[in-house]
């Protein structure tokens, strides 16, 4: 996996995300700036909601390409 970090921020992450397994599924966890917040991840042209827990952990999959992908996170 190779991952391209574009923002950083409190509400906003943004990376592009490259693989050389294009069957396998990239797992995620962030330490996010809210606890319980609703956060909204696209990924390429897939759109969903997550919500952080308790701890203020996001926690989501997006599926690996060889190609590379935009990922956004942002705070709803």
């Amino acid at each position: 996996i190779s991952l391209e970090i574009e923002n950083w921020n409190p509400d906003d992450y943004n990376w592009v995300q490259t693989s050389t397994d294009e069957n396998g599924t990239m797992s995620y966890i962030l330490r996010v700036s809210k606890v319980n917040g609703v956060y909204t991840i696209c990924d390429g042209n897939q759109i969903r909601n997550a919500k952080s827990d308790e701890n203020g952990l996001l926690k989501f999959e997006v599926k690996a390409r060889e190609n590379p992908v935009g990922i956004k996170i942002n705070l709803k």
